[in-house]
């Protein structure tokens, strides 16, 4: 197996802006205890890296389901999806 070198990896950069340095937020979503496996109330952390210079959230972090219900909830007004 070759070794990989971090030189030969592409650097991801902001789709809005172009930046190559991102903030890590959370965003926190509640487990129902009707759908919990342990039957109590969870709470779920959702990790979203967001551009430093722009705001806007780099997508490629996130699957689109979870892409399309921040969107929809409003919790992320400026989403990027080019």
């Amino acid at each position: 197996m070759a070794s990989i070198s971090f030189k030969d990896l592409p650097t991801i950069r902001c789709e809005k802006c172009d930046n190559k340095t991102f903030r890590q937020v959370v965003v926190l979503k509640k487990l129902s205890s009707l759908i919990s496996p342990t039957g109590e109330e969870d709470i779920l952390p959702i990790k979203v890296f967001i551009c430093e210079k722009c705001g806007a959230i780099c997508k490629d972090t996130l699957d689109d389901e979870i892409l399309e219900d921040f969107k929809k909830e409003g919790i992320i007004r400026d989403i990027i999806l080019t």
